[in-house]
């Protein structure tokens, strides 16, 4: 009885001196890290015990505006210095995070916490689409009919049966469209340049799209114009990142002047567009 109570305290012992492992370095995500919407979300640390014991990590994730805590669990035991993961199950929504890890060695010891990093959860891959009914205005003196010049213009429009899917909710309505474009040369045969479009409107449930800026360039052969614009809109407050848009129109000239080698100064810009996010897994498919 008396070997055994010796032994009882030493364990004792050796359990107080031992020394709990020091702040798990955080390995990923790192600050500032977005993860696409459906990617799992690995919280990976590393952390050392003087003593050399193997530990378990608890990762605490926490809303960065609120501070309420979304999600604690633990990695998998791993030995000292070695990288331990936890995976958030279930996985969370969209939005801003920041995140931290406590680790505790075999004997029970808990170090210090980590030093707390943010990261971010994108939206579903957004698509969209729609028809769009709008006039180019040239400005002076117009669009070549025979002979390359500069040109610039301005557009407005509808966009009808728009349609954007996004997290939570999405947007079903008629946009008012408006833009300029311009070209160091092009005629009424072919033209190249850039244009730039900016689009809003509320739906009849009351959902609200705005976009103040998507740009790229444009290729005109004839009547028909095809562009590709890039730039990211607000859907009912929410932002949807970088998007892509595609544009096929056809351009007909408005113009009623006599003869054939007048410039043009008005045309149609009646087509369809579709949508695309850059965000979703695979960039998210396109209508």
């Amino acid at each position: 009885m008396v070997v055994l109570a010796l032994v009882t305290a030493g364990d004792v012992r050796a359990a107080a001196e031992s020394a709990p492992p020091g702040a798990p370095l955080p390995v990923a995500p790192a600050d500032g890290h977005r993860f696409k919407h459906g990617e799992a979300q690995r919280f990976t640390v590393a952390a050392f015990d003087p003593d050399l014991e193997p530990y378990t990590a608890t990762v605490t994730v926490r809303d960065a505006d609120t501070q309420a805590q979304v999600f604690h669990g633990d990695t998998h035991p791993a030995p000292s210095g070695v990288p331990a993961t936890a995976v958030a199950v279930p996985p969370l929504l969209p939005g801003r995070y920041s995140w931290s890890a406590r680790a505790t060695d075999i004997r029970g010891a808990t170090g210090p916490e980590s030093e707390s990093l943010t990261f971010e959860v994108g939206p579903p891959a957004t698509v969209g689409a729609g028809t769009v009914v709008a006039t180019l205005d040239y400005d002076p003196p117009g669009l070549p009919r025979i002979a390359c010049g500069p040109t610039r213009f301005d557009l407005a429009g509808q966009a009808g049966a728009a349609v954007f899917d996004v997290v939570v909710s999405g947007f079903a309505g008629l946009l008012s469209v408006t833009g300029h474009g311009a070209s160091s040369c092009e005629d009424a045969a072919l033209g190249a340049g850039t244009l730039t479009l900016s689009a809003h409107g509320v739906g009849p449930s009351g959902s609200r799209l705005l976009c103040d800026s998507v740009t790229g360039p444009y290729r005109r052969v004839g009547t028909q114009l095809v562009a590709t614009l890039s730039g990211g809109c607000l859907v009912n407050g929410f932002d949807t990142g970088p998007l892509t848009w595609t544009f096929g129109v056809e351009t007909p000239p408005l113009d009623t002047g006599p003869g054939t080698t007048a410039p043009i100064t008005r045309t149609r810009f009646d087509g369809g567009f579709a949508v695309r996010s850059l965000l979703g897994t695979g960039g998210g498919p396109e209508f």
